[in-house]
Parts: C-alpha cells; structure tokens; sequence
C-alpha cells in the first residue's frame, strides 16, 4: 500500500497535472503532512483510545492481530494481480459477483488524488475538531419520535426495503380489506457477528400506508408493529406503540437501516458499474457512448479500487481508521454486501417505490432518458449501433446480470437509450442522492451505526438504559464519517455536466435538471441538485 501510494504522489510531478490542478496541487503537502501524523496517531495512540472502546484488553489486542494479518494477506493478494500498465483488467476476486476493477489508468488517479483524495483531507483535518464539539454537545442517542420515524423511512433511500405485504398474521395483524400493507425487514441484524462490545437485533417492522389525499397529496405510513428479533437470543417478540419496548425497538429499526443501506443498498450503486466502466474503456476515444459516459465515470474506478483493494485505507477493511464507524468486523460486512447481490438485476436498478424517493429517482431518469433518446434517434453516423457497440454490451453482460447483450442493443435503440440513461442515473442521482439524504435529512442522534445496549428481550421493556447505547467516542466516529466519507460534497454540479458534443441537446439538457429540481416539493427532494455529482466521486 505504502509503495503504490509513494509511486501516485511522485507521477504528480507531470508538469500538466499542476497546471489542470493548481490549487489541489498548493494543498497535497499540508494533507500528505497531516495524514502521516494520523499514522503516527492511529499506530502508538490508537490502542489506547481502543480499550475505553472495548471491554478487555485481551480483545482489543486479539483484534489488532486479526486485522493486521488480514491486510497484510490482502494487500499481498492485490498486488500479485496488478501489472505496471494496460487498460482496466475485471477479475472476480472478494464477493463473486461483479467484478473488482485492476489496473486503473494512472491518470485517473493521479486526478482521483489531486481533485477528490485532497478534498477528503481537507475535510478530515478540520473534522477531527470539530468531531469532538460535536460528541460533546451530543453525546447520547434520542428516541426517534413515530413521525420522523416513518418520515425518514418513506421520504429517502431505505424506502427501497419497503416490502408490500398482503398476510399480516406475522405481526398478529388483520388486514382491513382496503389498506395497503408494507413491511421493513431487515433479518441480517440477528445473526451477523459484532465485535464484543456493541450489540444489534434483527427487526420486521409492519406499516400501514396512508393513502394520498387523507393528510395531503402524498402517501405516508403508519407504524402498526416491530418483530424484535435480538442478536444475543434466538427468541423473538412483537411490539407496539403502547409498549415499553417500542422507542428502543425503532432505534434497532433505523440502526438496521443505516447497515443495510451503507453495506448492502449503497454498494450495489458502486460496484456493478465499475464493470460498465472497465469496458467503456475499451470504446475508441471519439465514440458516442464513450463521450456520453465519461462525465458520469470520473474519479469512480480509483475510489472504488481503494475501497475494495487497499487493506490499509479501505473503511471496510480497517476498523482502526478513524473514519471507520461500523460495529462488526469484515465478514459481517462482506455478508451484506453480499446480499445485496443476491437480488440485484440492471433491470430494477430504478425503484419503483410509490413514496417520494421512487418519484425523485423516476423523474431525474426520465430526463436522462430523454436527453440520450434525443441524440441517438438524430445520430446519422450508426456508431450507436456498431460492432464495437455489440462487443460492449456483450462483455458486460457476461458479468452483469441482466444488462442487455449487445446484440439487442444495436437492434433496438429506445433499448440503448434506456440502458444507458440507467446507468448515468445510478452513477449520478441515486448514488448522490444516499450520500445527501443521509447526511442532510436524517435526525444523525436517532440513526445510530453502534448500540452497546442489548435489545430488550420483551415488549414490556427490560431496563434500557439510553444514554448508555453509545458513548462519546462512538459520536466522534459518526460525525468523522459523516463530514469525510458520506458526505465530502461533490467536485461539480450535476446541473453543471459537460459532454464533449451535442451542444443544443446537452444545453436544453441542464436546463431540465435545473427546472426540475426547482418543482419539487419537500416530500419528492430527496436531495438538492447542487449535492448531487455527475459520477461517483466520493
């Protein structure tokens, strides 16, 4: 890890990457300064801090043994795969399905260092300090109130895991014959491994939906009842609003939630398309959809190799980051990545949620879809429908399920486009939008990543003690995250995309963002167009 990040900041010298990226170049020094101090921070302070955050010494020593030894096989593995050039190489290597992405071009990374990596310390050096105002200030979780609870789960990204549900005999319920009935499942809370201290539960949570026109001209929910399903028993109860379990049970709700979103939805917008990305490559530098898709893939297959490939950096891997806030060590991460590959299909890659995050999503895909049918349909060159159109989409659907074959997509072009708008709209609205909302719309002291506190065993409620579910340190870790990694703030605007071409389309093109995000209503704007990136940048 060391030696590959030595070798980016020396390629930094190339005379035009100062000139393109003046300022982040004046600032790389004071970041690459302040990083080797936290180095120096997390390798002889560290352990200290870690033993007020675990309950033995023993387990703290037993953990750093394990990671280290992890990292150290991993990043050997890593390297053994990655050769000195060539264009980006697929290989299935962690969780089986999409493939990781080796051998990112170096300018690409040169330009992930300088424009975005700075920018994230840039963030880290203040948010250290800041950090600490705020665990003082907050340092204990609140009991989210059944408003926002329901709002937070209908009106953002967890409104995806709404399932509609027509039997209700799980939750001793009967349906009234004119209702519609969702349920909130999040099972993987019961059975994954934490780390010693902390503690989680397995939660079905039933709702009632509330149709449009009887509180205003949305649908909303109504919480009717929990299945409490606790990680330290295999006994399971039902709770309800009346109940003394009710208000701890909608904190394992939301902190379930947060773990699936993060671990298991968030991925599934960053890592399939690598594959499209990876073989966008492979298109001639003047092609069509190598122009249309290549404001949508910047910085992406740098940051995702050092998420998925660096031992040392990567938060998924390194627990001792500071900017690593989960409670479970990498298996249970991997175990939700992985089921969120269990289900997933480009086909339903746009939500078809009848809540407002479904009608944000819906609505930025259509203009997307427009913009890209528009220029294919007056395209009189036939390079969308070409041989290297075929053998694009044929090597990507070999990894990916259910992406056209290219075959089908240079027989049918309203195919192409909406292939392709899916695409711009995963990289850019949904993956800007989860990093937006959750930063900007939830209530951060009721979304928990970490609860010490076993779940109560009843619906009557044992003795739950709130401001003992987290400490301080764990509220450092959250804000540290929150301001780093999800949410580091775009390097330019959706609104402000360039494509190389198509002037007139790409103008009328950005009006419509804009004039679109101007309508919204507070229920559909998951997140203001100006914190949404054209690709995955952070």
């Amino acid at each position: 890890t060391t030696t590959r990040t030595v070798r980016i900041i020396m390629a930094l010298r190339v005379p035009s990457y100062y000139r393109d990226h003046f300022k982040a170049a004046l600032v790389l020094p004071f970041v690459m300064a302040f990083s080797l101090f936290e180095m120096f921070v997390m390798l002889f302070f560290w352990p200290i801090i870690f033993l007020t955050d675990s309950r033995s010494l023993r387990s703290v020593l037993t953990e750093m043994s394990e990671v280290f030894w992890f990292i150290v096989r991993f990043d050997r593995q890593i390297s053994a795969l990655v050769s000195d050039g060539g264009p980006p190489r697929l290989i299935s290597l962690r969780f089986g399905q999409a493939p990781t992405v080796l051998n990112v071009p170096k300018d690409e990374q040169r330009d992930f260092v300088l424009m975005r990596a700075t920018a994230m310390l840039r963030r880290h050096v203040w948010g250290w300090f800041v950090a600490f105002w705020y665990a003082f200030r907050h340092p204990d979780l609140k009991f989210i109130t059944d408003d926002d609870f329901t709002r937070t789960i209908e009106s953002g990204p967890w409104a995806t895991y709404l399932v509609e549900v027509e039997d209700l005999s799980d939750w001793n319920e009967e349906h009234d014959g004119k209702s519609r009935y969702w349920a909130f499942e999040m099972p993987l809370m019961q059975s994954i491994k934490y780390f010693e201290e902390f503690h989680g539960a397995g939660t079905r949570t039933l709702f009632r939906e509330i149709p449009a026109g009887e509180v205003d001209s949305n649908p909303h929910l109504q919480a009717l009842a929990i299945i409490m399903m606790p990680s330290h028993t295999t006994t399971q109860y039902i709770t309800r609003p009346q109940d003394d379990a009710w208000n701890p049970a909608k904190l394992y709700v939301t902190h379930g939630a947060t773990h699936y979103l993060v671990l298991s939805r968030h991925p599934m917008l960053h890592f399939p398309m690598d594959t499209v990305n990876a073989q966008t490559h492979y298109l001639p530098l003047d092609h069509p959809i190598r122009l249309l898709l290549e404001p949508h893939q910047r910085f992406t297959l740098p940051l995702n190799n050092l998420v998925l490939n660096s031992g040392f950096l990567s938060i998924l891997v390194n627990r001792w980051l500071d900017i690593a806030p989960f409670d479970c060590p990498v298996q249970s991460i991997d175990a939700f990545v992985r089921d969120g590959y269990k289900d997933y299909s480009f086909e339903k890659v746009i939500p078809d949620s009848p809540f407002g995050y479904g009608q944000f999503v819906r609505g930025y895909y259509r203009l997307f879809y427009d913009f890209v049918h528009d220029i294919i349909q007056k395209d009189k060159s036939g390079r969308f429908v070409n041989e290297d159109v075929r053998t694009w989409g044929n090597e990507i659907a070999k990894v990916l399920q259910d992406f056209p074959t290219g075959d089908e997509l240079i027989k049918d072009r309203v195919l192409l486009a909406k292939t392709l708008a899916i695409v711009m709209t995963d990289v850019s609205v949904m993956h800007g939008a989860d990093h937006s909302w959750y930063y900007h719309k939830t209530p951060w002291d009721s979304v928990p990543w970490r609860i010490r506190n076993k779940a109560p065993t009843s619906a009557s409620g044992d003795r739950w003690i709130r401001t003992n579910a987290n400490t301080r340190f764990d509220k450092w870790k959250f804000y540290l995250t929150q301001v780093c990694i999800f949410f580091t703030g775009p390097n330019t605007s959706l609104g402000d995309v360039h494509y190389d071409g198509w002037e007139d389309e790409q103008r009328r093109f950005r009006k419509a963002l804009k004039d679109y995000d101007a309508s919204l209503s507070e229920y559909v704007k998951v997140s203001s167009l100006k914190n949404i990136a054209p690709s995955i940048d952070f």
